[in-house]
């Protein structure tokens, strides 16, 4: 056991080691965790999780600078985890040699690879817990003890001061064994009688031990989002992204075999032992439980190996048996082989996917670090400086919080951060985290029902973007990129001169905004010595619908055509569009949230619509572009365009239009810098050509800070 201990430290430390910083928003944010135990809460917002595990990390910074703390006390959590699962695999199958063997699957399986790289410590530390709780909750139900009962309610304890989640798993769990407790072992009521006082007596040694921790969960019931919890089985989003191929290890029959022995194991040999397979059962069937009935379902299945590798367990137990009965060398030649194949093909798996994820979740460079260190003099930014982030250039889970948590946790500098609000449990977190959204959104937003129009002006850049909003976040459809419009045109006095102008002129730009609680205009006008020409972005006009106007007047010159592009912003294929009567393009898709379905219609226009078409980079998956080409039967030339959003139930959605304006809303928060990366394109533009509001002040080859001019 020691060996596997040691081992897998040495693994977990090495690869975490690989770069300065630990891979994962979330070993940020256990900092900021660490300085609030400390006496240094930048919010005031107190400590948002379980205690127990920040204690210890705060131990482990007496010796050790923060991120090798970070990885040191990261591989030893997810290391000495095989001590409990050793106790409860030889508890339950009596059997030495195969508790050792699934005790070394258990321990280098390829969801803890999954879980270390992107931060799961407490989750993992509360794993331990949990695993001893139900260690002497076998003996509680075989064979009660006061000692057996006091152990089991202070480990139930430790989960509770650990992590909220393995919490709910773990009691959600014993409830399921007492439910099925009384339907297989029986319903007498002498039986419901002795269940009732063990149930009593163990509640009552977990509650007294879990006194600390009432504050906390006082605290969270308070504030926490009641968007949490629901009724989902019909409406289950699994985000691929969150588990990096993870279940990849599927195509692998080695994950495939262990998980069908261990089942197989469970159902054969239920009436050998029916409380510890009961048990197994009931911690088989709570995360699938648990999926449907909260947000983030995804969360639950990391529990999924502890049932199925205890249930290999039992199968192990009954093959060393059998082969020891049978003392022929085929047949021990042929299991040892089989082992050995599985612990063989389990390493290499969860190796692979180990050094995969942590550069996956490596938020955290050297130019990130150096950008850290920099907002930590105090010198360069001010200790009650409020910043702002939209976090690295990939959009992973909470978004933002990529660098947000380790500005605040390692720089100690309060940071609000862009992200998807499901991530996060307060619900002042969310009100925070959907104002910063729209922050980053643009220059000025708009929304009506579950539509959002967003303008980036002074950029030219995505102006307009038309947005979905659904769920906890927006998701992109449409934009409009005025200096990707083209005019042909010919002076007058010399028609064949044909020249080419882009829609738009920096400099004769002036921006327009009328809005009410109805209605929305954003009114772009451009004036150059060949044209007058504006574009208007409406919303409210029609229900779940955006309507384009563009207006051009030539000035001495002959215009002979106009093309306009629209962008998709979200992938589709070529068998997903369509194009009717040259005048109406659909295109339908699908987002990690919703179903998209958009439609772009020609509503008016006093020209002529030569071409219609959507143009791939890819047909089979690509972001097309819808291109137009219209050419004047007059002078002018006037041009109406409707967006619509099919997927959206106009009957259900208020359509109360409102507006938010971004330095309105760094106000609100207060803050004084925006940190911003560099490949965060469209955003940087946009930062970048309002010189009048924000100064650059710091950067280096992937991080831009800006100051953020107060007017």
């Amino acid at each position: 056991m020691a060996v596997i201990v040691i081992v897998s430290f040495a693994a977990n430390f090495s690869m975490l080691n690989s770069n300065t910083a630990p891979p994962g928003a979330d070993y940020g944010n256990y900092l900021t965790q660490v300085n609030i135990l400390q006496g240094n809460d930048l919010r005031g917002w107190g400590l948002r999780h379980q205690p127990l595990f920040f204690y210890f990390l705060s131990g482990v910074m007496t010796f050790f600078d923060a991120f090798t703390a970070l990885k040191v006390a990261s591989a030893f959590v997810f290391a000495i985890i095989a001590v409990p699962f050793f106790l409860l695999a030889r508890k339950l199958s009596g059997d030495n040699y195969a508790a050792v063997i699934t005790t070394a699957l258990f321990t280098f399986f390829i969801s803890s690879s999954e879980m270390i790289s992107w931060g799961g410590d407490p989750n993992f530390l509360g794993f331990s817990f949990m695993l001893l709780a139900l260690c002497f909750i076998v003996d509680v139900v075989n064979k009660p003890s006061k000692i057996s009962i006091v152990l089991s309610g202070l480990f139930l304890s430790l989960v509770i001061g650990t992590h909220i989640l393995v919490a709910v798993f773990t009691f959600g769990s014993l409830f399921l064994f007492a439910v099925l407790r009384i339907v297989f072992v029986g319903k007498r009521k002498e039986t419901i009688k002795g269940n009732f006082a063990k149930v009593f007596s163990l509640g009552l040694a977990a509650a007294v031990f879990s006194l600390p921790y009432v504050s906390f969960y006082l605290t969270f019931f308070r504030n926490s989002s009641s968007e949490m919890v629901g009724f989902r089985l019909f409406d289950i989003q699994m985000g691929t992204f969150s588990l990096v191929g993870l279940w990849d290890m599927i195509l692998f029959f080695v994950i495939a075999v262990v998980g069908a022995l261990g089942l197989f194991a469970m159902v054969k040999y239920f009436k050998e032992n029916k409380n510890s397979n009961l048990i197994l059962l009931s911690i088989l069937l709570a995360p699938f439980i648990l999926v449907l009935t909260t947000a983030q379902p995804i969360r639950w299945l990391y529990f999924l190996p502890i049932p199925f590798l205890l249930g290999f367990t039992l199968f192990l137990k009954h093959l060393h048996f059998d082969v020891r009965q049978v003392k022929r060398i085929t047949i021990i030649l042929f299991t040892s082989l089989f082992m050995i194949t599985i612990l063989l093909q389990s390493s290499y798996l969860t190796g692979r996917h180990f050094s995969a994820a942590t550069e996956f979740y490596q938020f955290i460079g050297n130019e990130e670090v150096k950008a850290l260190n920099w907002i930590k003099d105090v010198n360069n930014i001010p200790a009650d400086a409020v910043l702002a982030t939209s976090g690295t250039n990939l959009d992973i889970g909470g978004g933002g919080n990529s660098y947000a948590w380790w500005i605040e946790g390692y720089s100690n500098r309060t940071c609000m951060f862009t992200g998807d609000l499901e991530y996060y449990s307060f619900q002042f977190e969310r009100d925070n985290v959907r104002t910063t959204n729209r922050i980053f959104s643009g220059t000025s937003v708009f929304e009506c029902g579950n539509l959002s129009v967003t303008d980036s002006y002074p950029a030219n850049i995505k102006n307009p973007q038309i947005s979905l909003i659904s769920g906890n976040k927006n998701v992109g459809l449409l934009t409009v990129n005025d200096g990707q419009n083209q005019l042909f045109y010919s002076p007058t006095e010399n028609p064949q001169a044909m020249s080419i102008a882009p829609f738009y002129s920096d400099e004769s730009k002036t921006v327009n905004i009328q809005n009410s609680s109805s209605h929305a205009n954003l009114l772009v006008t451009y004036e150059t010595s060949q044209f007058e020409l504006s574009r208007s972005v409406i919303l409210g006009e029609e229900n779940t619908s955006v309507d384009i106007l563009y207006q051009i007047h030539p000035i001495n010159v002959t215009l002979h055509a106009f093309k306009i592009n629209l962008w998709s912003l979200f992938p589709t294929s070529l068998q997903n569009c369509s194009i009717q009567n040259d005048s109406l393009v659909m295109l339908s898709g699908q987002s990690s949230e919703t179903d998209l379905n958009a439609t772009i219609r020609l509503v008016e226009t006093n020209g002529e619509l030569m071409t219609a078409r959507v143009l791939f980079e890819n047909p089979k998956s690509s972001t097309p572009i819808v291109n137009y080409v219209f050419e004047p039967t007059n002078n002018d030339l006037l041009v109406h365009l409707r967006v619509t959003i099919n997927s959206l139930d106009p009957a259900t959605e208020d359509q109360t239009v409102q507006r938010y304006d971004s330095y309105d809303l760094l106000n609100e928060l207060n803050v004084s810098y925006i940190v911003l990366n560099k490949y965060r394109d469209t955003e940087l533009q946009r930062f970048s050509a309002d010189t009048s509001h924000f100064t650059p002040v710091y950067q280096n080859d992937r991080i831009v800070i800006f100051n953020v001019v107060k007017g």
